[in-house]
This record gives structure tokens, sequence and C-alpha cells, in this order.
């Protein structure tokens, strides 16, 4: 059964003003997909390991979305990236809540996830309710679907990239 799409006129009409915004790339190359695992996080005698797109916070200076991920693929492996329009964005807003949107304007995600802000990965819509000392607003992490153009290589940030 066809699913149906949502239209908006840009990118910007889903992103709510108060939301924290992130953006990262899911970097295709030669038919793999790249990755980055962050350093590892001791919890006493426990590492964690987190596994993630290339991306990170979008700042004031970055002109648009789609020139903020540019900017952190540099930062975190060196190289550029040749980000693709997508015709069909996923929207993700919750569990089980995935619509599809067509997007119009330069900015063309592979999906959008709507998120609480510094909620834990496997738990991205479990967090404190409005009024709780630790609320935080919601955020939107942008994904984009872009090809490499360059020889990746591990930073600080991302000390390791897996295929």
């Amino acid at each position: 059964m066809e699913q149906p799409v949502s239209h908006h006129s840009s990118l910007s009409e889903l992103i709510p003003p108060e939301a924290f915004v992130g953006a990262g790339v899911i970097l295709r190359h030669r038919g793999r997909f790249l990755f980055g695992i962050r350093p590892l996080r001791w919890d006493g005698e426990r590492a964690t390991a987190e596994i993630t797109a290339i991306g990170g916070r979008i700042e004031a200076s970055d002109a648009s979305l789609s020139d903020g991920v540019e900017r952190e693929a540099c930062e975190e492996i060196g190289c550029d990236v040749r980000l693709e329009p997508c015709d069909r964005t996923l929207l993700s807003r919750g569990p089980g809540e995935l619509e599809y949107a067509s997007i119009g304007g330069a900015e063309q995600p592979a999906a959008v996830v709507f998120r609480f802000y510094k909620a834990p990965a496997h738990q991205p819509w479990n967090a404190p309710r409005p009024g709780h000392p630790n609320y935080r607003p919601p955020s939107c992490i942008v994904l984009f679907l872009g090809e490499l153009d360059g020889e990746p290589q591990p930073s600080e940030e991302l000390p390791t990239l897996i295929w």
C-alpha cells in the first residue's frame, strides 16, 4: 500500500522555531555506508560505544543546514561530501509515527527525526516533560544522503570510522 506524502514548500516549514537542530549525513561510497564511532564512555567498568552518522550541531555561522553538515563532515572526517536531494523525506515523530514528505527548495534530506534534546540515542522520545527540572525543548535531527568526495580520515571527535 502506497503511503501518503505530505507536501511542504521548504524544510524550515517542518522545524519548530524553538527546537535544537542538528544535522548529519548518511554517506555512501561504492555500495557501502560510512559511520563514525565516538570515543568510548565509561560507566564504572562498562564501556559504551556510540555509532553515529557524520554531522553535529548547526552553528549560527552556517548559512543553511546543508552548509552545516558539509562543515561538520570536513571537521569530523577531513574530506568534502556531495549531498544528494531526496524525492521523499521520512519524518519520524515518535515510536511508530512515521510519514513521508515531499519538500521543495534547495534542501531535501533523506529523513527528519524529531526527538527530545539530550535523550539517549536508544530512547529518543523518552525524556522529562515540561515543568521537570531536567526538561529540554524538542530537537530535530536532519539527515541528508551524500557521497564522499575524498578519502575520510579519523579525527579526535570520531577516532574510529567503520564501513
